[in-house]
């Protein structure tokens, strides 16, 4: 099976996901980036454009601007699709699946779209943007993979058929983690994630500042960059924690797990925003509080899209309602306070994750599904 892969840019390489599918799929794969194809700017019905062209049809398309454009784009993904021999097309996100999936009808290729998130949820995504192609997308899609149970109901409430769906829970390296004795580390916490609205830093740096109130000698460490940085390291300034906190800014990936193994616990305060441009924007299931599971240490987060799944609270840390710092800040301190009931919770939390959320099985369903769609396909 050789198999292409498209991805937003070239930066999503550095997605945890993105690059276990590039790396680890069975066959061969060919990375393509989204930049080069085709932009629909406006919902339309499905069509058919001529198969073949001259020189003077390429020059009138030239002139007819956009939608010349986007034909000749799509033109140049059907011969490579054919040139590269691709059996299947996997689009990570539902936009990179919308400027691919007229090419792939064209060259009579499956194509399996990977959901992860905003591109679910987003409404400038789903509403305003890429969104309005979906029901043409969820037409000529041969499969539609979505990493959580929320993810598959707000597909079906967007239109996609139920017979197309396929939840796979996104899957970590366990052998490149190995778990750490919370109880051993002194009460510090680690928030891993991009400095944005729905993972709202500045809510868990809140939540921080009254656990300090009861554990003057707690210390929180976050990594991760993004619009909220500065934002954040402000608040810090201004709620008298500066000094107690970390920011460590965009780190290596092996960094950052290193770091996770002498935290006592992992927070993550994700919120769905009401306003702007990430209305309605919600996480998959991040990668990051699997990865703190995974490192043996409990996770306080909040009950969110794919978290919800990921966590089991009172077993393998603790969920509390958005924007509820208060309750929050009660989970931190009760284990910052008590080493041995962290320590129970991480343990757990590592046994899931070798349970439900390795590589190992989230590769192999995602292969079946590309499998699958190669062979109905034929």
């Amino acid at each position: 099976m050789k198999i292409g892969i498209i991805v937003p840019n070239s930066g999503a390489y550095s997605q945890t996901f993105v690059r276990l599918h590039i790396e680890r799929l069975p066959g061969t794969t060919e990375v393509l980036n989204a930049r080069n194809l085709p932009r629909y700017r406006k919902a339309g019905t499905l069509s058919d454009e001529p198969r073949g062209f001259s020189a003077e049809i390429l020059h009138g398309l030239r002139r007819l601007g956009s939608k010349g454009d986007c034909w000749l784009r799509e033109q140049r993904l059907v011969r490579l699709i054919k040139r590269q021999c691709l059996d299947v097309v996997l689009a990570e996100f539902g936009p990179c699946a919308v400027r691919a999936m007229r090419s792939c009808a064209k060259a009579h290729t499956p194509l399996v779209v990977h959901f992860h998130g905003y591109d679910a949820h987003r409404t400038t995504t789903v509403k305003e943007g890429d969104g309005l192609h979906y029901p043409e997308l969820f037409h000529r899609a041969s499969a539609l993979v979505c990493v959580s149970k929320l993810m598959e109901q707000r597909l079906l409430e967007l239109g996609a058929p139920a017979g197309k769906l396929h939840i796979i829970p996104c899957g970590i390296d366990l052998s490149a983690i190995s778990p750490t004795d919370a109880a051993a580390n002194p009460p510090h916490f680690a928030a891993v994630g991009r400095f944005v609205e729905k993972k709202a830093p500045y809510l868990t740096l809140a939540a921080f500042r009254k656990v300090l109130d009861s554990v003057p000698e707690a210390r929180l460490t976050m990594f991760g960059d993004g619009p909220l940085f500065e934002t954040t390291v402000n608040l810090a300034h201004a709620l008298g924690c500066f000094e107690q906190v970390s920011f460590m800014g965009a780190c290596p990936h092996e960094t950052v797990i290193r770091e996770l193994q002498k935290a006592r616990v992992f927070v993550q305060h994700s919120i769905q925003p009401h306003f702007g441009e990430d209305a309605g924007d919600c996480e998959g299931t991040p990668v990051a509080v699997l990865e703190a599971s995974a490192s043996g240490i409990p996770v306080v987060a909040t009950a969110h899209a794919g978290i919800n799944e990921a966590v089991l609270s009172g077993e393998t840390g603790y969920l509390v309602a958005e924007r509820d710092i208060d309750q929050m800040a009660a989970k931190m301190i009760r284990l910052a306070q008590d080493a041995q009931l962290a320590k129970k919770l991480g343990q757990a939390g590592r046994a899931r994750m070798e349970a439900l959320y390795s590589a190992e099985q989230s590769i192999g369903k995602l292969a079946e599904v590309l499998q699958h769609a190669c062979r109905n396909s034929k």
